[in-house]
Parts: C-alpha cells; sequence; structure tokens
C-alpha cells in the first residue's frame, strides 16, 4: 500500500502485484500458524481474493495452501523439537501448539518430511 501510495495512479506490473500477495499470503499464514482453524477461505477472505487465486499464487511456488502450512508448523515443530530450552515441553504439547490437533496424523507426517519419528528427532538433536 505503501507503494502504491508513492506511485500515484500509476499501476504495478502484475508480477510485483502477485508478489506482494504472496507476501502476504505467507504473512497471514506464518501469523495464523497455531491456530489449528487457519483455512483457506478465511485466508483468502483476509486477503481480500479467491480461495482458488490463493491456491494459483502458490502454484508458482510449486505449493498449494494445504501443503505450505503444513510445510510451515512442521518445520516450527521441529525447531521447537530441537531447541533445549523447550525440552520440558511433550512432544504432543509442540504439536499442538502449532496448529496440529491429530497426534497420529503429526506423526506420520513428521516422520514423512524428517525420515524419523518426533521422539527420534529430539533425541538425536539433544544429544549434540
Amino acid at each position: 500500500m505503501a507503494l502504491s501510495e508513492r506511485l500515484g495512479k500509476t499501476s504495478l506490473p502484475s508480477s510485483t502485484h502477485r508478489s506482494a500477495l504472496i507476501y502476504r499470503l505467507k504473512a497471514h499464514v506464518r501469523a495464523h500458524l497455531a491456530d489449528p482453524d487457519l483455512s483457506l477461505s478465511e485466508t483468502a477472505a483476509a486477503l481480500g481474493i479467491s480461495p482458488r487465486y490463493v491456491n494459483d499464487l502458490l502454484a508458482d511456488e510449486e505449493t498449494s495452501f494445504q501443503r505450505f502450512v503444513l510445510a510451515e508448523r512442521l518445520a516450527k515443530c521441529r525447531r521447537d523439537l530441537a531447541s533445549p530450552m523447550l525440552v520440558h515441553r511433550h512432544i504432543s504439547e509442540i504439536a499442538f501448539a502449532w496448529g496440529f490437533n491429530d497426534l497420529s496424523h503429526f506423526g506420520r507426517v513428521f516422520r514423512e518430511q524428517f525420515g524419523m519419528s518426533p521422539r527420534d528427532f529430539r533425541h538425536s538433536q539433544l544429544r549434540h
């Protein structure tokens, strides 16, 4: 918006507009990552675009809304599981804190992404 104010009536190239929307989209998702009810339709409404356009924007980066949210949540869980400062927190607490609401699903997708269970990952990181 600040950029559009400086440009006045000059319109932005579509690639710049798309880049700005992708940035806002990712910022919105990251700000609401802990919400287990984070949804495509809610995110699209918050940005003033259609759900289809959200996925179209993310397709430029070869992902979808659901895959992006999952990857971000897994990255946050991985970071927290590796942190010696959070060793007192149960794995389930960490998963639930980042928007997962099913532990078996969390364990399965974590293993698929990182090649080991959350517990094994935590032990491997905390030994170092």
